[in-house]
């Protein structure tokens, strides 16, 4: 459905610039413990998801103790221009964007102008009457049950028009909760709209100057935007998507800001996020009531932990080292931002490509997992038997956790299993798995992709997934 616009290069530029995507720009600080072992290691991951992605440009950061041990920029922030990505590189980062909004809310909290209990129709007048009821606390951590704007039938998200809160919210306004709110776990884009609406009508501000005025300035983020195709932004990159071959790459459909909006309408570099990280944890501008509510996790009705902070963060442990965490994904580029605490120790990755086979979120973790010393994910494969796969292959729901689709396919084709986010009608693509013995998969070649299917029942019931920092269970259809 998307309309993309096919770059149009010379073949002496496409061959220019295949040999050009491995050209990089290295940072590194000297004298901060860093091992030339690491560097090499660190340098080789991003060599092959450049590769295997494949990846336009890429850029990461990783600061030690506020210090930057290792920066680098790989291929291209513009493909027709030629403009390398770099260390100031201006890209869209999506979800990540969340974040943002909920500590602006929360700052709004811990000034008295907001209760995290009150129901945001208290603060938004004239919502839809099933959105009325649902109380801040649920939009921050996403167990409200309001459907994702997005995701319904005939929204423009490829919009170049403004659009009006109203004209986006009728496109949820006559729909039912999907459930009790507090009772599960369902990521919404919805949530974090509501949530700029409160703060544009409790602060008396846009929700954009809201943010440069009480987020961006404090924490000295001068590269960061609220911007949409129309803004002229420094250094901006450009998103990407799967070209025609022979072209590899063609540019990703544009968008307004008004489309995302507070849930994913700014722009950063990596630097300027890892300014955000201190402004967040380390900085006098966050008020520690502020930062203990950022990490705040709540539980569901029945006790089960909702791991998503009220901080629009993923609160987890990754092999034992405590994480903090969003992903970001928009207009042909996406973006990972990690921060381990108890080992000083945070990760920016960004890059321009729409659904890459290694995505950001994965890449960050094999970076942690080099200068955690964590052992490397397993990558050995095995042939699935003809019971095996009869065994896996069928329709799983996703609870009580649902992101991105609320039912997973699994098909046996080819001696081989392959899986879609999406009911089998539903058109989603197939992606092959690799198997490992035990009922356990990856998502070739992403080997942070994981997948456990439960081996103590025939057919398999239940499924354990690791994606996108987040752990999932899904259970067979038909039982």
């Amino acid at each position: 459905m998307q309309d993309v616009r096919r770059l149009t290069l010379p073949q002496l530029c496409v061959s220019i610039m295949f040999l050009a995507l491995l050209v990089t720009t290295a940072n590194v600080a000297s004298g901060t413990g860093l091992s030339v072992a690491k560097r090499k290691a660190l340098d080789g991951i991003l060599d092959a998801a450049m590769r295997n992605g494949p990846y336009p440009g890429l850029g990461v950061a990783v600061e030690i103790n506020g210090t930057v041990v290792y920066a680098r920029s790989m291929g291209f922030a513009d493909l027709q221009s030629g403009t390398p990505f770099a260390r100031d590189t201006c890209f869209p980062i999506g979800s990540i964007t969340k974040s943002f909004t909920a500590l602006a809310t929360l700052q709004l909290v811990a000034q008295g102008k907001l209760s995290l209990d009150e129901p945001v129709g208290n603060y938004v007048k004239d919502l839809p009457k099933p959105i009325q009821g649902v109380a801040i606390r649920h939009l921050l951590n996403h167990t409200s049950g309001i459907l994702n704007y997005t995701d319904q039938p005939g929204f423009p998200i490829e919009s170049q028009s403004d659009l009006e809160s109203a004209q986006v919210l009728q496109f949820v306004a006559d729909k039912p909760l999907q459930f009790k709110p507090g009772t599960r776990f369902y990521y919404s884009n919805t949530d974090s709209y509501l949530l700029g609406l409160v703060i544009e009508q409790v602060s008396g501000l846009s929700y954009a100057n809201y943010i440069q005025k009480h987020v961006l300035d404090p924490f000295g983020m001068k590269h960061t935007h609220y911007a949409d195709f129309r803004d002229v932004v420094a250094h901006r990159s450009r998103g990407y998507t799967q070209g025609i071959p022979p072209q590899p790459f063609a540019g990703a459909a544009q968008y307004t800001a008004s489309v995302a909006f507070s849930a994913g309408a700014l722009q950063s570099t990596v630097d300027d996020l890892l300014k955000y990280r201190k402004g967040v944890f380390d900085s006098a501008a966050t008020g520690a009531d502020v930062r203990r509510l950022v990490v705040q996790t709540d539980s569901m009705t029945d006790g089960t932990l909702v791991y998503y902070a009220l901080g629009s963060l993923i609160v987890r442990d990754f092999a034992g080292h405590r994480k903090i965490s969003h992903s970001g994904v928009i207009a042909g580029s996406g973006a990972h931002y990690a921060y381990y605490p108890d080992d000083h120790l945070t990760i920016i990755v960004a890059g321009n490509m729409e659904n890459p086979r290694i995505p950001p979120y994965s890449i960050e973790r094999t970076l942690a997992r080099v200068l955690l010393n964590i052992p490397g994910a397993d990558t050995h494969s095995v042939q699935p038997t003809a019971g095996e796969l009869a065994a896996f292959a069928g329709e799983f729901d996703v609870q009580p956790f649902q992101f991105e689709t609320d039912r997973m396919g699994f098909v046996a084709k080819d001696g081989r299993l392959y899986m879609r986010y999406g009911a089998d009608d539903s058109g989603a693509p197939l992606s092959e798995l690799a198997y490992q013995g035990k009922g356990r998969f990856f998502l070739s070649p992403d080997t942070e992709h994981m997948f456990r299917f439960d081996t103590n029942s025939e057919p398999a019931h239940r499924i354990e997934i690791e994606y996108f920092d987040g752990h999932f269970t899904a259970q067979r259809r038909d039982h």
